[in-house]
């Protein structure tokens, strides 16, 4: 997330770290816990208000159509992917935030066991 949003439907080249690259995604490195963190932080806040005053708000519609993590090999700018990038998607299928969700809705804890499948 320091880096800021990056496209996941697709490739994009440009300069990561200084480093041009032609396919920038495959060098984001992934990290599920930020997306889990703020998750839990937004339905702790949530419950702990009785009324809310806000200027405006955002959030992700998207749950990624299939159940992968893995990125799909030799994507290119011109190429239209199959899969794309859904470890570095804002959707929270597959991912840790997704049991976080679960957990708040229903009660029922469940350990987090990503399946990586192809």
């Amino acid at each position: 997330m320091s880096k800021g949003w990056w496209e996941d439907g697709y490739c994009t080249a440009g300069t990561l770290d200084g480093v041009y690259y032609e396919c920038t995604q495959y060098e984001i490195q992934t990290d599920f816990s930020a997306q889990a963190m703020l998750t839990e932080a937004v339905l702790r806040a949530v419950d702990n208000q009785a009324v809310f005053e806000a200027l405006g708000t955002t959030t992700t519609t998207g749950y990624w159509l299939s159940d992968t993590l893995y990125a799909e090999p030799d994507q290119h700018p011109n190429k239209t992917p199959l899969e794309g990038f859904p470890n570095i998607s804002q959707s929270i299928r597959g991912k840790p935030a997704e049991k976080i969700i679960k957990y708040w809705y229903t009660g029922e804890y469940e350990a987090y066991t990503p399946v990586y499948t192809d």
